[in-house]
């Protein structure tokens, strides 16, 4: 699959802007080339979806994912970084 390209994430994020937490996901993957028609990706489950958006990611910003959490009670601070593949579950795919 190829990258995603500037123009698809601007595309997705300026539609973004005025939706619900809940229409931006698949507003990202209709942008991003996981599937145009918005009935099929109305139709994912949670899991699909997610996977989907996982490999979004994966295509804009490589395999690689670092992250930073503050605890709220000490504020020790902990990094966590891991392959994509690392999280991901086989499943059904978004284009079946």
């Amino acid at each position: 699959m190829p990258a995603v390209t500037a123009t698809e994430l601007l595309g997705a994020w300026e539609q973004c802007l005025s939706q619900s937490a809940v229409q931006r996901p698949l507003t990202l993957l209709s942008h991003c080339g996981a599937d145009p028609t918005a009935e099929r990706l109305a139709q994912l489950s949670l899991g699909q979806r997610d996977a989907a958006l996982l490999t979004l990611r994966e295509r804009a910003f490589g395999p690689r994912m670092s992250g930073l959490a503050t605890c709220p009670s000490c504020a020790l601070e902990v990094q966590l970084e891991l392959e994509v593949s690392d999280i991901r579950v086989a499943g059904p795919s978004v284009s079946s």
